[in-house]
Order: structure tokens, then C-alpha cells, then sequence
């Protein structure tokens, strides 16, 4: 069992049960290893989840670049987005989304600054990248970039809506936010 495999169920866990509640052992256990050749490839508990979030970070960043590259009308990929989120939340197994979101709102208390510097870094990307396209869509900067800080405090309502709550909440939310939309697109 290389470092590669430890790290995929560490994400796996550390996404489930947070930092604080995940430990080297049930991760060893769970492939089949003894606790100790975990620490043949990592130095810690520690350096096993920087290196996850880091991997997690690189591929929500790849997945991000390739989902807002796509010729879609604007406010269909929006909410396409949105329900890639939920669903990668809620899925039974590993998402980075996962990973990212709980960690973010929870982050390990021993490096918690270094997990919400990398989490901001990573939502003010997806920010960088909507205002990128409402630029395209001919808004002028400043409105684009306020359409994408609006659209960012949603999608940041929502996930934490799914982070402390459930899908039925996550679900009324979404539905709320609609409405409002097309209340004001009425007035």
C-alpha cells in the first residue's frame, strides 16, 4: 500500500468525520495496513491531511476551470454548479467538494488559519471565475463582479446550509433564493 492509496481513504475520512474525529488507525484498518506504515509515508496525522486538502484543492480548482469553460447560457451554468455542489456534498463517497466545504466550516483547530487561508483562496477563485463570466456576458466589471460576490454568498448559504444541516434545508433554501429572483426580475 503506497502513499497514494493512504491518502485517497484519508480524504475519504477526513471529508466523513473531520480532522478531529478521524484517526490513523481506523484509516489503516479500513485498507487493510498496520497504523505504523502509514507513518512510513507520512510524518503525522497532520502532514497526512495537508497533503489531502492540498490534493483536494488542486482538483476542485481543475474542476472548477473546466465546468465554467463550457458554452452554456450563464444562469444555467450557475445553478448546474450549485447542484454539482450539493451533489458532491452528499455523496457516499470521496468528493474534494466534500472534503473542501466540511473542512472549511470546520476546520482542524491546531492549523485552522492555514485551512481557512487556502479555503478563501479557493472561493474567491470560483468568485474570479463567475465575474469572468458575467464579463463575458457584456456586464460591466464592477456589476460583474457584485453579480459574482452575490452569487458566491449564495452558493456559501447554501453549502453551509448542507454543512449543518441536511438536504431538505439545502432544498427549501434554493427554492427561496428562486423566488426572490423572480419577484425582483417582476418589479
Amino acid at each position: 500500500m503506497g502513499a497514494k492509496e493512504i491518502e485517497e481513504r484519508a480524504l475519504y475520512y477526513f471529508a466523513e468525520y473531520g480532522y478531529e474525529r478521524t484517526s490513523l488507525s481506523i484509516i489503516a484498518e479500513d485498507i487493510g495496513i498496520k497504523k505504523q506504515s502509514v507513518y512510513s509515508h507520512f510524518k503525522s496525522k497532520e502532514d497526512l491531511f495537508r497533503c489531502a486538502f492540498e490534493r483536494a484543492l488542486a482538483e476542485e480548482y481543475e474542476f472548477a476551470k473546466d465546468f465554467f469553460s463550457q458554452e452554456k447560457d450563464l444562469f444555467l451554468l450557475l445553478d448546474e454548479f450549485i447542484m454539482v455542489m450539493k451533489a458532491g456534498f452528499l455523496s457516499t463517497e470521496y468528493t474534494g467538494k466534500k472534503f473542501i466545504l466540511r473542512n472549511s466550516f470546520m476546520p482542524p483547530v491546531s492549523f485552522k488559519e492555514e485551512v481557512l487561508e487556502k479555503a478563501v483562496e479557493y472561493f474567491n477563485y470560483l468568485e474570479d471565475e463567475v465575474c469572468r463570466l458575467f464579463i463575458q456576458e457584456g456586464y460591466p466589471e464592477e456589476e460583474a463582479r457584485q453579480n459574482a460576490q452575490a452569487y458566491i454568498t449564495i452558493l456559501d448559504g447554501l453549502m453551509t446550509g448542507l454543512v449543518y444541516g441536511n438536504e431538505q434545508r439545502f432544498d427549501r433554501r434554493l427554492a427561496a433564493i428562486w423566488r426572490l429572483v423572480q419577484f425582483k426580475k417582476t418589479i
